[in-house]
């Protein structure tokens, strides 16, 4: 309970960068788990974690090799992350606009998936453009890029970066949201 009501607070504080005032619900997190293919994931990363709901799942099912990104603005959800003890989780506390530099600071030049919660509604379309042509480009031929919105109308934003964009529609959040699923396949 207490970790709802410190997810409110902060995200009525920071409503343009949280995006919401509630936590990633478990409906959304098992869908986006569930299509990750752990096995050939070995660099992850997660662009607006939060405190953790879904950082924690995908820490869960990850191979003991893999790395795990995060990317998260907000200072008290960057304390927060850091309470998790994993040596596979790497916390960075930038914008998801500097991940191409970040990432290949450290010598990563193609992640295997990129899971975003980030309110690309409420950005400045260069912010917006900047993050999400950085997660195409960077994303491996066989990667996905999950991206969780509320309103259905953002899709063929999605579909200038990336060759296919899947949509679902998951009631069981508040409010309820949509998941899209991008990749730089061709079929």
């Amino acid at each position: 309970m207490f970790t709802n009501y410190f997810f409110l607070i902060e995200g009525f504080k920071n409503l343009s960068t949280v995006g919401t005032i509630t936590r990633t619900s478990k409906s959304i997190t098992k869908r986006i788990i569930n299509t990750i293919n752990f096995e050939e994931a070995k660099i992850i990363v997660e662009l607006g974690a939060g405190d953790g709901a879904i950082t924690k799942y995908l820490l869960q099912r990850m191979r003991l090799d893999s790395q795990l990104v995060v990317f998260e603005v907000n200072p008290s959800f960057c304390a927060a992350l850091k309470k998790i003890k994993d040596h596979r989780l790497m916390i960075i506390n930038d914008s998801a606009e500097n991940m191409a530099c970040h990432l290949n600071a450290g010598s990563v030049k193609k992640v295997d998936t990129i899971i975003s919660t980030l309110p690309f509604i409420l950005f400045p379309p260069a912010k917006r453009d900047t993050i999400l042509r950085q997660s195409a480009d960077l994303l491996a031929d066989s990667g996905s890029f999950f991206q969780l919105n509320y309103a259905a109308a953002v899709r063929d934003l999605y579909k200038v970066y990336f060759h296919r964009v899947q949509t679902a529609f998951i009631i069981w959040n508040m409010p309820p949201a949509y998941l899209f699923v991008c990749d730089n396949n061709i079929y």
